[in-house]
């Protein structure tokens, strides 16, 4: 007689053979196993699974954390493969004039983007507190003690931080979600804040997120963990930063590092090329901008407006980790900020510009970028280089004042910066044409082997000859075109701003400085040397030379006029000036 069949079995083979085409087999346990004298036991993870399924917002919820475990897991340490960039200890006399101090430090430090300079006074303070006897660390300022690593003496130093500030001190902080900071999205500005409320919440931040900073792998760090939170997006986590504070109106006050940094006066003071007729008064260039942070406030990659240099005092309080990179990789960051976040390029070209994105050091220096950073405590000066990519954050409530610097040796980048600046539709803060023209006016009627006239001179010929060229290249381009060329150098400053008034056109900030250069429609540069416009229809604003004149509208270009301030003769004859003063500087200066 046949065997029996086992029906139990043959019902789990089935089922079986069903998985596998379903492609569930994985989900299967021992239950399924064609045991006759098993009793089945309630249904699987998988069964479960299947007729409970997840919510779409959980399955999204499950995907971006299964996502950021991985990018924990293979993120690596906040300054793996980052170097550090050089501090420098300057001597009275060094430190007395700050524009020839930059030119001799630059040859070692322009290599790495951004460097450290700590002012002699800072320096015999933490001396002080560091290897002097009981008294000396007694009476060392409450900074150097805390540089020391007394605790006491770093609470201390936060409550002198806002102190510092006056009492009745408003300001709109931004708000900065960390877990959004790779999204580029625009910071919204929060309501009004005194500096005590401020405080107030900055410290709240810190004892509430006190044991947030332990990183998991060992070590407590509060870089690690900001870069973990920006990386990983998680844990959702905002703070607030004073950032671009107007220094004189919200509280003016000297730089006690040494009167000769004084960054009210440094921009124009000798030495520099931001001459005051042309650049008397640009909030955040020419005067100082302030800043006020708590743990975790951060500023985003960028460059300078123009490519300037930058001087960054940490008034008080907390200190603050920098990083740079410097301008010959700046080329090479920006392809690979790019290839980090695409999307976000694709959407503003201009990102880097816009002071919105943080991408993590180590993922730029694993990419092969070079990548140094250094640690500001109170008192320290941080320059950054024309073109040094730089970005950092505070560990903590502090005070801080920046402002830009234009010695002689930026020029050349300058011009650069001028032409990247088109490219995107940036408008400058302000017209380096004019600049350029002004200080060649200067060199040429300067004294003979005036210093300044042969290092402006030296730095400023050729930028200065190909920019001549080009716009005399461009008006012959134009007549050929049919445009009617007009030298309208009578034409005041006031006349120009009241015409741009009349037809509608937005005159730039930088106008408050007497800068009377109206910006192009189409890659807004800031015309000073020549301009197209439609006689027919001046409602469409202007236009640069670099552009067809259709760029304005369809009208032939019998409507249109070519205005020039200097004609092509004066153009030419400044450049053979120039280039006297070069030769000679060449000759003197090397």
């Amino acid at each position: 007689a046949p065997a029996p069949v086992d029906r139990t079995a043959t019902a789990a083979t089935e089922q079986e053979q069903k998985a596998i085409l379903r492609g569930q087999v994985d989900g299967l346990d021992e239950d399924w196993r064609p045991r006759a004298t098993q009793r089945r036991r309630g249904p699987s993870a998988a069964d479960r699974l299947r007729d409970d399924p997840m919510t779409s917002r959980e399955a999204k919820a499950l995907q971006r954390a299964l996502a950021n475990s991985r990018t924990l897991q293979r993120m690596p340490g906040p300054r793996e493969g980052v170097g550090e960039a050089p501090r420098f200890y300057p001597t009275e006399e060094e430190f007395a004039n700050p524009l020839a101090y930059l030119r001799q430090l630059r040859p070692a430090a322009e290599h790495y983007g951004i460097c450290c300079v700590v002012p002699p006074a800072v320096r015999r303070e933490r001396e002080k507190a560091t290897h002097g006897d009981a008294e000396a660390r007694r009476t060392a300022s409450a900074a150097a003690r805390a540089y020391a690593g007394d605790l006491d003496a770093a609470r201390e130093a936060v409550e002198d931080a806002a102190a510092s500030l006056p009492a009745d001190m408003r300001f709109s902080p931004r708000k900065m979600p960390l877990h959004r900071l790779q999204e580029g999205r625009p910071f919204e500005q929060s309501e009004s804040i005194t500096v005590e409320a401020y405080l107030a919440q900055a410290l709240a931040f810190e004892r509430d997120h006190a044991g947030w900073t332990e990183d998991p792998r060992g070590g407590a760090s509060r870089e690690a963990t900001f870069w973990r939170t920006v990386s990983s997006s998680e844990p959702p986590c905002c703070v607030l930063y004073g950032a671009d504070l107007d220094s004189a109106a919200h509280a003016p006050r000297a730089f006690e590092g040494g009167a000769s940094w004084d960054l009210t006066a440094l921009p124009s003071g000798a030495g520099s090329t931001l001459l005051p007729d042309v650049c008397a008064r640009i909030s955040g260039v020419t005067t100082p901008w302030l800043y006020v942070g708590m743990q975790f406030g951060c500023f985003a990659w960028h460059v300078e407006d123009l490519w300037l240099y930058s001087v960054n005092v940490l008034r008080r309080g907390a200190p603050k980790t920098w990083y740079g990179v410097p301008a010959h990789a700046a080329d090479a960051f920006e392809r690979t900020a790019r290839k980090l976040v695409p999307a976000l390029f694709d959407r503003s070209p201009d990102l880097l510009y816009q002071l919105v994105t943080m991408v993590a050091p180590a993922e730029l220096a694993a990419q092969g970028v070079p990548v140094y950073t250094c640690a500001q405590h109170e008192g320290d000066l941080v320059l950054t280089f024309p073109r040094a990519y730089h970005s950092g954050l505070s560990h903590g409530f502090n005070v801080a004042e920046a402002v830009n610097l234009a010695p002689a040796d930026w020029l050349p980048r300058g011009f650069e910066a001028m032409a990247a600046a088109r490219r995107v539709a940036r408008a400058p803060v302000f017209s380096l044409e004019r600049l350029a023209w002004e200080l060649a006016k200067r060199c040429v009627a300067a004294e003979p082997g005036a210093e300044f006239a042969l290092r402006t001179a030296r730095e400023l010929a050729e930028p200065f000859s190909r920019m001549v060229n080009r716009e005399i290249a461009l008006r012959q381009a134009g007549r050929a075109a049919g445009i009617t060329a007009r030298l309208d150098s009578t034409h005041t400053d006031a006349e120009r701003v009241a015409h741009g008034l009349r037809v509608g056109h937005a005159v730039p900030d930088a106008l408050e400085a007497g800068e009377i250069c109206l910006p192009c429609i189409a890659c807004a540069h800031l015309c000073y040397f020549g301009l197209v416009r439609c006689r027919t229809c001046p409602q469409q604003g202007i236009a640069c030379l670099e552009h067809e004149h259709t760029v304005l509208c369809r009208c032939a270009p019998s409507h249109k006029v070519v205005e020039t301030r200097h004609s092509a003769y004066s153009l030419k004859w400044m450049v053979a000036q120039l280039k006297g003063l070069e030769a000679r500087a060449l000759a003197t200066f090397l």
